[in-house]
């Protein structure tokens, strides 16, 4: 009996140890995986890194040592006409801000890796979209550790960088203006909700002050920037490089990976050599040989499941990939895994941070899992729907007069879908929109520029 606990303890350990270094690998998305491999061939002298080349005539499919289990597979070498410029715009901007981390603060490694997930998680008008929290969990260091890292940040090129928001943007012009009114500083940083249609004679009141002097505050306040000036990032999208191509060939649908999924790591063969002429090396040739073949089976594990995840949702949400959006069902994780034999939480790793494109789009992963929700006709919309009808009356409201949430509520009331004030709230805020007075404010300062 002691003998089969002790076999099953050693069985559970090496499983855990090779499920580990699967589920690092599966949850990476491919530039992500890139940074993996490239980071391992420097600590691992067995292992050549060939960088894949960037040229719109590269076939973008998985490594050719994986052997597909479907038919399509040997179909899918096709040339994508993706945008390689575009992530070489991306990275270097990226690398433009990287280029500013200074060298002469005595920054740990930590801390220069914590400054670089901060840029990495700016959003197009260089806006910080992560909260403070979750790095500092992530890290595992102070939350005051991250805001001293945040406010170095802010010192980068251009001016505003890392900001939480307009708000936080329209106050630090003003501290970097020293011929800045003092009252607009004021009305931004109390009265910012009512920017779209501030009352004069209410300011002048609360502040003391004459009215010429509260509308000279206005007029200053509209004249200032909304966003950092300088190349920024031109849509969010460039962050949203594709994984995988889903392509309609003769009706069928064809999955293929970009370039930066065909990694493959080699063996430096002249390091090998050197190696075996050393017999006192053989112990720690054989040590990084383990951790090559390792990286290796981890590799096509990897794209063997992520493959026949999107094959199986290619399945399931077949009228999406036809037909557009609005044809999404609400699909959950487990019904995937009884259809697969996969665990959700590796479902779960296999979808985390990747994109696929389709005719009409790049959308995450996830977006495939949408949830169910009833209306008043006892049918199901799912949360994907509900988002794009919520987005839908925003867009087409009146500029001057947004549309409140319980005003949204009640047009999808008159579509036939029951929705909570507090539900379409939490939709409009996950689509980054900002609520009705601040879009006012928007337009109007966007009027007046």
């Amino acid at each position: 009996m002691k003998m089969g606990i002790n076999l099953t303890n050693k069985m559970l350990t090496k499983l855990t140890v090779d499920q580990i270094q699967s589920l690092d690998l599966l949850q990476l998305s491919s530039l992500e995986l890139k940074d993996f491999l490239y980071e391992k061939s420097l600590s691992n002298p067995l292992i050549a890194f060939p960088e894949p080349a960037q040229d719109t005539n590269q076939q973008k499919n998985i490594p050719p040592t994986l052997n597909m289990p479907s038919s399509a597979y040997k179909n899918s070498i096709n040339d994508h006409h993706f945008n390689f410029e575009q992530i070489n715009i991306y990275e270097q901007r990226l690398n433009n801000l990287y280029e500013q981390i200074p060298l002469n603060q005595k920054l740990t490694t930590v801390d220069i890796k914590i400054l670089k997930y901060l840029i990495d998680n700016l959003d197009e008008n260089y806006f910080l979209d992560i909260d403070l929290d979750v790095i500092s969990n992530k890290f595992n260091v102070t939350k005051q550790k991250v805001h001293h890292l945040l406010n170095i940040l802010k010192t980068f090129e251009p001016l505003g960088i890392g900001c939480k928001n307009i708000q936080e943007f329209l106050l630090l012009q003003m501290e970097n203006d020293s011929n800045a009114p003092f009252l607009a500083k004021n009305i931004v940083e109390n009265d910012f909700e009512i920017l779209s249609d501030p009352s004069l004679t209410n300011l002048s009141k609360k502040y003391s002050a004459p009215k010429s002097e509260i509308e000279y505050a206005l007029k200053y306040i509209k004249k200032l920037a909304l966003k950092p000036q300088g190349t920024g990032f031109a849509k969010k999208l460039e962050h949203q490089i594709p994984d995988i191509f889903i392509e309609t060939i003769h009706n069928e649908l064809i999955i293929t990976f970009n370039s930066f999924s065909k990694l493959n790591i080699e063996m430096d063969n002249e390091y090998i050599k050197l190696l075996k002429e050393h017999t006192e090396a053989k112990e720690y040739y054989q040590e990084y040989m383990k951790e090559f073949k390792s990286l290796m089976a981890g590799i096509e594990r990897r794209n063997v499941t992520i493959y026949k995840i999107m094959e199986a949702l290619i399945d399931l949400q077949k009228d999406f990939f036809h037909h557009g959006e609005n044809y999404l069902k609400p699909l959950k994780l487990s019904e995937l895994s009884d259809i697969l034999g996969f665990h959700e939480s590796t479902i779960s790793r296999a979808i985390k941070h990747k994109y696929f494109q389709v005719h009409f789009g790049v959308f995450p992963l996830k977006k495939l899992f949408p949830k169910p929700i009833p209306n008043i006709t006892k049918r199901s919309n799912s949360v994907v729907l509900l988002k794009m009808k919520i987005q839908e009356a925003i867009e087409n409201e009146p500029k001057n007069s947004p549309y409140s949430d319980q005003k949204i509520v009640d047009i999808l009331k008159n579509e036939g879908i029951k929705i909570s004030r507090r539900t379409v709230t939490k939709y409009r805020e996950e689509l980054n929109i900002l609520n009705s007075n601040k879009r006012q404010i928007q337009a109007l300062l966007m009027s007046n520029q």
